[in-house]
């Protein structure tokens, strides 16, 4: 793809941008002068300074340090307008699971065994219940995996294949296709 180093670039300012406001707002939020922060995250001023002008490109360890220090996690200081409305929009339009007590309770079991395929007997038991409830997009199937070992349950698997729908509809909408997403893939987020 010949457009990948333009969307990279894109897509990396994005990101900059974001940091730079959630971290100047979550110092505020905190009441957290920059100097303090710096200290509490064993950075220089100059460094926070540069992040929250966007300036900088921190690396992930960074951001882990910078949200550790504020105490929140560091997904919050990465999530932008589209990802809050998406969030909200999962919220209010979870469908119902088919899974049972005793299969979450199969599933726990088997990812606390800390076996690997049988995790990943857990996860395809998690994305399988997603899938036959229609949640099958890439995104879907990606976030009922991850629910499925972080927190297995019913309502957070098909939470978190929601969400991964409605976050992979809008980042794929806003920064791969050409097109605006039809207004069915809006009633349907």
């Amino acid at each position: 793809m010949n457009d990948l180093p333009v969307l990279n670039a894109i897509l990396k300012s994005q990101a900059q941008s974001t940091l730079a406001k959630n971290l100047a707002l979550a110092r505020s939020a905190c009441n957290v002068t920059q100097e303090q922060l710096a200290e509490r995250a064993q950075l220089s001023r100059a460094t926070i300074a540069q992040i929250e002008g966007g300036d900088a490109d921190p690396k992930l360890s960074t951001i882990i340090e910078l949200a550790i220090a504020l105490g929140v996690s560091p997904v919050i200081l990465l999530l932008d307008e589209q990802d809050l409305k998406a969030l909200a929009k999962v919220s209010n339009n979870m469908p119902k699971s088919n899974l049972s007590e005793s299969q979450i309770e199969d599933m726990r079991r088997l990812i606390q065994s800390g076996i690997t395929n049988k995790i990943t007997k857990a996860v395809s038991m998690g994305v399988g219940a997603v899938a036959g409830l229609g949640l099958t997009t890439t995104g879907a199937m990606v976030g009922a995996a991850i629910g499925s070992v972080l927190m297995p349950g019913v309502a957070s698997i098909v939470f978190a294949a929601c969400l991964g729908t409605a976050l992979s509809k809008k980042w794929v909408s806003k920064h791969l296709d050409k097109e605006q997403p039809s207004n069915e893939d809006e009633k349907n987020e």
